[in-house]
């Protein structure tokens, strides 16, 4: 009993307890903060990722209609479809070109793009723009606040004009594994 006495006593070591005390206060906020934005950058990174997938399906036409589109969202981000808003857009040098039923919208997302440039100063003829906003809304941070964060990404993407039937080149005879051409 004695010594557990004169433990209660000895004052050695309080700074120590005390900042041990004190420090958890400083760090949760640190440790959820830091887990806050590595939760908006995976959400930035999937709306990103999601905007050049469907760039990309719709720049090779395998997206024609909302139905599509839908269908893409749906895989991509499963359960987020109320957050999230897509659209899909064509600028051309010839707008007969663009592909039939663009602009696709399954939202509130469209915008202007700057792709006169783009095409001004490129062999692109045509160009898919790609248009993804997604409402995020923080985890964490929704205990103490309200509100989203809104994270937009546009993906721009090529398409490749078919090539004329005059101006397909015919491979030698030699390389096409047919008869003449070569050797003696």
């Amino acid at each position: 009993m004695k010594r557990f006495s004169e433990f209660l006593r000895d004052r050695a070591g309080n700074a120590a307890i005390e900042f041990a005390l004190i420090a958890a206060l400083f760090l949760a906020p640190l440790f959820l903060g830091v887990t806050e934005i590595s939760f908006l950058l995976q959400a930035d990174r999937r709306a990103a990722h999601l905007a050049a997938v469907v760039g990309d399906l719709a720049a090779s036409g395998g997206i024609e209609d909302k139905t599509d589109l839908d269908k893409v969202m749906a895989l991509v981000l499963p359960g987020e479809s109320a957050s999230l808003q897509m659209s899909i857009s064509c600028e051309a040098d010839d707008m007969d070109d663009c592909p039939s039923g663009y602009p696709i919208d399954s939202g509130t997302c469209m915008g202007e793009a700057d792709t006169m440039a783009l095409l001004a100063t490129s062999a692109v003829e045509i160009v898919i723009i790609t248009r993804v906003c997604y409402n995020y809304s923080p985890p964490i941070m929704s205990m103490f606040t309200t509100g989203n964060i809104t994270l937009d990404e546009t993906h721009y993407a090529a398409v490749a004009p078919a090539p004329a039937p005059d101006d397909m080149t015919m491979m030698p005879d030699d390389m096409s594994g047919g008869g003449g051409g070569g050797g003696g």
